[in-house]
């Protein structure tokens, strides 16, 4: 009877230890949800670098990452994320925010995300105590409907143009701009292979980025140390705006006969610019 009276004591108090244990688990996880997002892309692969992700709700609360893949991620570690038209799906467990989201922000590394991403768009689903399931899609005009896609064609002439880094800047009525430091690597929408600037060529070159009110009204190139070289013959160059609310501009920059240049540095303008 001995050791049952002092084993009584200790078998109440592990009970009540317990049930505060278990009570206190149950306080801290009661304001915790379940957040599911499902990023579906389109034709492009999209970037292989962290990606940091902040789901904005109304009110201003957000739950973020700095690496979704790493720390969200729930297609097992040997799956491919960002894949051309895939779904992928990222699970967190945060504490629950009051009100929905209405707004998702996603960037890379440092700042833009490279390649350049297509996004069909973006859903994300809540799940926890007292919340009836929350769902929320983000179409991808809502996400980025201030985005346009950019399209520029250069109509080369009889030389072959300059294979060292191109600064290019295009420049729109009012002074705004869209600009890259290296047109080749950063816009350029003809493969990995292809040769840019060879003799009587029509190369392309894509970005995707804000949209700008106004349409284009000069066009700058500039070599690594401001000047090309070679000199280069360019017939004309193209570039079509499409973005959202019926924006579908298209731009000819069309050169004289003699249209060899050394540099086009401050530009070549249409006369629209002031």
């Amino acid at each position: 009877m001995t050791k049952l009276t002092n084993i009584a004591p200790l078998a109440l108090f592990l009970i009540i230890a317990a049930s505060f244990s278990t009570l206190q688990a149950r306080d801290i996880k009661d304001d915790y949800c379940t957040y599911e997002m499902v990023i579906s892309t389109g034709a492009s692969r999209g970037p292989s670098t962290k990606l940091k992700v902040i789901l904005e709700a109304v009110g201003g609360d957000n739950i973020n990452t700095t690496n979704v893949v790493k720390n969200w991620g729930a297609m097992g570690p040997n799956y491919t994320y960002f894949s051309p038209n895939s779904n992928d799906i990222f699970r967190t467990r945060l504490p629950c925010l009051k009100w929905s989201f209405c707004n998702v922000l996603i960037q890379g590394e440092k700042g833009e995300l490279k390649p350049h991403w297509y996004i069909n768009n973006i859903t994300v689903a809540t799940k926890g105590p007292g919340i009836n399931d929350r769902f929320k899609t983000f179409q991808f005009r809502e996400i980025k409907s201030d985005y346009c896609d950019y399209e520029m064609v250069v109509s080369t002439g009889p030389s072959r143009g300059p294979s060292t880094k191109l600064k290019v800047i295009l420049e729109a009525i009012g002074g705004d701009d869209i600009n890259t430091t290296n047109v080749v690597k950063n816009w350029g929408a003809m493969g990995l292979k292809h040769t840019y600037f060879l003799p009587n060529s029509n190369d392309i070159f894509r970005t995707r980025t804000r949209c700008l009110e106004q349409n284009f009204c000069v066009v700058l190139f500039q070599g690594k140390k401001g000047e090309l070289k070679p000199h280069w013959y360019i017939n004309n160059i193209t570039v079509a705006t499409k973005g959202p609310g019926g924006i579908d501009r298209f731009k000819t920059f069309r050169f004289n006969s003699d249209n060899e240049f050394s540099s086009l540095w401050p530009g070549i303008s249409d006369g629209e610019c002031p």
